[in-house]
């Protein structure tokens, strides 16, 4: 029995690794696969601006090739990727494996690490040796008292020009030149400083005409540099030196630029240069105003202009330039602001006092016909000390112990606490006033309601949506009014109870 089962046995157990075989090798039963499938999810980077950081959530891929939308590409799992500015990107994410590939696309917005709206404000505690300056950030516009002293403290500050959520001016550390960009952080409420061009010498004036050309003018010399107000990068320089009326520069001659003017209308941007002798008191001794015309789509120097007897063209504080329906550009021709010693004198040299000039649209030359003075015009004689944008002027007389020390000033007699007086008076005496100017009948008059402000105002002024924002200083009230420029209606805005004298008030837009 026994030597007959076990032949059996061994047949039945070969049949069964011979089956076991067969059915591994059948053609016709499918090999398991898996096929890639594409995802991501993504996040803005908590520590680098306009970053995001991507993560691949695809499953059964071995390879991965990203998209970014801005002509960027990565081969990483998980990259994370800087972009150049804000906006909306299309993002696409291709997987593969040994047996296909898929892909997916995203919309990814970048948000800016900025504020994109609100307001900047800024103020200045002046002293004689350095002053101190504030700037602090309000998401809707200050109204009643406001304490500057909480905001950021520096020891020099100026905000020349402004774009969207940017605003652009000097550095704020004393000894420091070039273009610095400033934006207010979106999580900390801080004033930064995002950009800067520190190749420049003694920048001085700066005109923004869109967000990828600006111009910046020192006023040391007579180059103009022009740069991209987004990358922050130089374009080019263009030398005014060859052209310019001025004598050459010497141990005691500097020739600059002191006023920046865009005209949107012509396309043309003009540039009022200046003569500056550092052995005098006076810092504008070129007696007779010269403009330079470039030409802004070409950037080119096209002409020049002078006009006889004008000293001085610039606005302080920020450049509000005023053009007509027509395309002629208005500009003020300062004065010596008594520096000569011509204080309001019968007889005094026309150039000694305020004038306002007109370009003239179809020659982009001074018209020689028109001059006029609007402090005069408003029944108010001369002062020194007047502030003007196209809307403010002279109101009041200056006191007498204010000319009387400007005299000693000019001749280099005055002592520290002579200056500390002179300065205090500048600061605090009520002789400017805001004025409503008719540049065509060449007449001013006085904005009912508007109070007096001191006579060295910076002045800044700004029109945001029809509404005049006009600076008040005086020993009672440092801030802002408004103006309805409709109705001419003013009332205050806000009053800076600690932190000094009010200087920018910058409203950010996204826009």
């Amino acid at each position: 029995m026994t030597l007959r089962l076990f032949p059996i046995l061994m047949g039945i157990g070969l049949v069964y690794l011979i089956g076991f075989a067969s059915s591994c090798q059948d053609p016709e039963e499918p090999t398991p696969q898996e096929n890639p499938v594409a995802d991501f999810t993504f996040a803005a980077s908590e520590t680098e601006d306009f970053t995001i950081e991507f993560t691949s959530t695809s499953t059964a891929a071995s390879s991965f090739t990203w998209d970014f939308g801005d002509g960027n590409t990565s081969t990483d799992k998980e990259p994370t990727h800087t972009y150049a500015e804000v906006g909306s990107y299309t993002v696409s994410l291709t997987v593969d494996n040994d047996f296909g590939s898929d892909n997916v696309s995203k919309e990814v917005a970048v948000a800016s690490p900025y504020k994109s709206s609100g307001f900047v404000l800024s103020s200045i505690i002046p002293a004689s040796g350095s002053s101190t300056f504030y700037t602090d950030f309000y998401g809707t516009l200050p109204s009643g008292d406001v304490d500057l002293t909480q905001g950021q403290g520096a020891p020099t500050q100026f905000y020349t020009a402004a774009i969207g959520q940017f605003f652009y001016g000097r550095p704020r550390t004393t000894g420091e030149f070039g273009i610095a960009k400033f934006a207010i952080d979106d999580k900390t409420d801080e004033l930064v400083e995002v950009g800067r061009i520190n190749t420049l010498d003694g920048q001085y004036r700066i005109i923004i005409v869109n967000d990828e050309l600006g111009f910046s003018s020192s006023f040391v010399n007579l180059t103009l540099t022009v740069f991209n107000p987004t990358t922050m990068e130089i374009i080019r320089e263009i030398d005014l030196s060859e052209n310019s009326p001025l004598p050459d520069g010497g141990e005691n001659i500097r020739r600059g630029v002191n006023g920046l003017y865009y005209n949107d209308v012509t396309g043309k941007l003009i540039v009022a240069v200046h003569l500056d002798r550092t052995d005098s008191i006076q810092f504008y001794d070129l007696e007779d105003a010269h403009i330079e015309v470039i030409d802004v789509p070409t950037l080119t120097r096209e002409a020049s202009s002078t006009f006889p007897q004008a000293m001085y063209i610039r606005m302080n504080g920020n450049d509000n330039v005023v053009v007509d329906e027509q395309g002629n550009l208005y500009l003020m021709a300062m004065g010596s602001f008594g520096l000569d010693g011509n204080i309001a004198l019968p007889g005094a040299p026309t150039r000694s006092l305020p004038q306002i000039l007109k370009v003239d649209a179809q020659t982009n030359q001074f018209d020689p016909d028109y001059t006029w003075n609007p402090i005069i015009a408003a029944g108010f004689g001369n002062t020194p000390l007047h502030v003007f944008t196209c809307l403010v002027g002279t109101g009041a007389p200056a006191p007498p112990r204010l000319l009387e020390l400007l005299v000693l000033y000019a001749q280099g007699l005055l002592d520290e606490a002579g200056f500390l007086e002179l300065q205090n008076l500048v600061f605090e005496s009520e002789v400017g006033q805001l004025m409503e100017l008719d540049l065509a009948a060449q007449t001013a008059s006085t904005v009912a309601g508007a109070p007096l402000t001191a006579g060295y105002s910076y002045p800044y002024i700004y029109n945001y949506d029809g509404q005049i924002y006009h600076q008040v200083s005086s020993e009672a009230f440092n801030g802002y009014y408004v103006t309805d420029v409709a109705t001419n209606a003013t009332s205050p805005v806000f009053n800076i109870s600690a932190g000094g004298f009010a200087t920018a008030l910058i409203r950010l837009s996204a826009e």
